[in-house]
């Protein structure tokens, strides 16, 4: 099997050659996983902000129904009342 990548030098003993590569992998690990982190904190801000926008926009949209159904529940009475003051009218004028 070869050695790693810069893991043989003549100068270096074998076990100082090892810790230095080892050191290498190391901080090549730290970097990868820091921007894993990164990235993981990106989407967790992502998620939390589209949840954030779709209860505001449900509050507003609930609250743009209620009123319609208070205009309809207004409206029905009137109508309601309308068509009363009609028959009422209506029996007047026959008797």
């Amino acid at each position: 099997m070869i050695p790693p990548f810069g893991y043989c030098s003549g100068s270096e003993s074998g076990a100082s050659a090892l810790r230095r590569y080892q050191e290498r992998k190391l901080r090549l690990l730290s970097f990868w996983r820091d921007g894993i982190e990164r990235q993981l904190a990106a989407m967790n801000a992502a998620i939390s902000a589209l949840r954030r926008y779709q209860e505001r926009k449900l509050r507003l949209l609930s609250f743009w129904r209620d009123g319609i159904e208070r205009q309809l529940a207004a409206m029905n009475a009137a109508i309601s009342t309308l068509e009363q003051q009609m028959h009422r009218d209506q029996a007047d004028h026959q008797g």
